[in-house]
């Protein structure tokens, strides 16, 4: 970063342009780098070296075309059950340490990202294993090499910065294999160097992006990097099918070859899983909670001002000692909404502190065509971290000005679901002046509007009753241990 802003410093901005552009990744701490107008030319160039390996395979019959469909089906359902795996992997770590539910990743995640790498080397070493004889060695390895190819063109046209993942690897993977067609069988060495060669960019490049994926999203969404997992695995399957055991169709050693066949089928993929048993076993041993890796809490107070009632409220799944001792039952509802969609499990009463609300004040409303302009001005009168603003129906778009800040204009996304919800808009603004912000609504014409201005502060200090939690325990990463009041208007 400190190199990127020099950068910048030293030039004129006013003379950047796109030509200048550029795509780079890291491979052991060397830069390597292209001119961004390389990105389609090389996307284009990976899927033509594809199509021509698979040419060349099918001119020499070894593969046909319903064949190599059936590698490329069988490539994808790999690519699918990775990652799914990974999602199952960490399903079971939260429900053998709930605590694991809070966190972003675990305090120490190395033994669990080689669980992920182990699992995605037993999805697809049994795949293979047990599709290579019906669809063919050559056609899977073939076949698998389109999914790389796709992802380059797809990634040059929703992410050109990250095309070379995709594009680079199935290049160099199709050279290889090419390259190895032409070499004469007598000198069947050359050939493992020329599909070593093809294979190695791609499974560098690739293991190289899932380690940085799973340093930068943790285990909880170690499926992104699960994903290059299994496709650094795809460009391997040619040197797999070396070291597999050979099927003869002569008496008298088919019998015994198609029994080995059937135990590499099997013992391979389950020696791998009580590998990431194993591993997964040993990073329950060793990630361990402590002073020095504290487990974290979620705890809040809400206070609403329309009832005076005010409540603890906690989303952990299962509260710890401390936390025990403010949340008393399951979860109980409030009447006003929480915001960063917090969704209590657990709830406990508390005492009421005479704490103002924030001011809602109605400056107009008017409509436009089928849409419903409404103009509101929003202050927290206890200068709050952050100002947030519930509405019981969609909105179309939002207009935020603050003094002294240009108006920002925002149009809100969606699920599919979210007019089921009963608070399906939320706008937080953090650090607000004192004097307040405006907000202009527009939403379809309708029934009558509810709104949920509440604020929100970091700490729980001045509650009484709060005691600071032990040093084993620390606030959850998910905006815990902070204090809301707020109300509901109908507008």
């Amino acid at each position: 970063m400190l190199a990127l802003a020099r950068a910048f410093g030293e030039r004129d901005l006013a003379t950047l342009d796109e030509g200048g552009n550029a795509t780079f990744f890291t491979l052991f701490g060397v830069v390597i780098r292209y001119p961004a107008w390389l990105i389609w030319p090389l996307a284009g160039l990976a899927v033509l070296e594809v199509l021509v390996l698979a040419l060349v395979t099918r001119r020499r019959t070894l593969v046909t075309i319903r064949q190599l469909v059936g590698g490329m089906a069988a490539a994808l359902l790999s690519l699918f059950a990775a990652p799914m795996a990974a999602i199952g992997l960490w399903e079971v770590l939260v429900l053998l340490r709930p605590d694991y539910a809070a966190m972003r990743d675990p305090y120490q995640p190395e033994l669990y990202r080689l669980a992920l790498a182990g699992l995605t080397v037993a999805i697809v070493l049994g795949w293979y294993a047990l599709l290579r004889r019906r669809i063919g060695a050559t056609a899977m390895s073939v076949g698998a090499l389109a999914w790389p190819a796709v992802l380059g063109v797809a990634m040059a046209w929703l992410a050109p910065e990250l095309s070379y993942y995709g594009s680079l690897p199935a290049t160099a993977a199709a050279c290889g294999g090419l390259v190895a067609f032409m070499i004469d069988e007598k000198r069947a060495g050359w050939q493992v160097v020329a599909l070593t060669a093809g294979a190695a960019p791609g499974v560098l490049i690739l293991i190289v992006g899932a380690i940085a994926f799973l340093a930068v999203m943790g285990i909880p969404l170690g499926a992104c990097a699960v994903f290059f997992f299994a496709l650094a695995g795809l460009f391997v399957l040619p040197l797999v099918e070396l070291l597999m055991p050979a099927h003869s169709t002569q008496a008298p050693h088919a019998a015994r070859d198609r029994r080995t066949v059937r135990q590499w089928t099997v013992l391979v993929p389950l020696a791998t899983v009580i590998v990431v048993a194993g591993l997964t076993g040993a990073g329950l041993a060793v990630d361990r909670f402590d002073e020095d890796h504290p487990r974290l809490a979620h705890l809040m107070y809400v206070l609403d001002a329309d009832s005076g009632a005010a409540h603890w409220v906690s989303e952990d799944d299962a509260p710890d000692e401390w936390t025990a001792r403010y949340v008393t039952g399951r979860r109980a509802e409030t009447k006003i909404p929480l915001p960063y969609r917090t969704d209590p499990k657990w709830s406990g009463p508390a005492q009421a502190v005479p704490l103002e609300a924030p001011r809602l004040t109605v400056l107009g409303s008017r409509t436009a065509g089928d849409a419903a302009i409404l103009e509101l001005w929003l202050r927290s009168r206890r200068g709050a971290d952050v100002l947030t603003l519930h509405t019981d129906r969609p909105v179309q778009n939002v207009t935020i000005a603050a003094e002294d800040h240009p108006p920002i204009t925002s149009t809100p996304s969606y699920t599919e679901d979210a007019g089921a919800e009963e608070w399906p808009y939320e706008l937080r603004f953090y650090d607000p002046p004192a004097e307040g912000v405006k907000v202009t609504l527009r939403l379809p014409v309708g029934q009558a509007l509810r709104v949920g201005p509440s604020d929100y502060t970091v700490g729980l200090e001045k509650i009484p009753g709060f005691t600071e939690p032990p040093p084993s325990v620390d606030g959850s990463t998910l905006h815990g241990s902070g204090l809301v009041v707020g109300r509901v208007y109908q507008l």
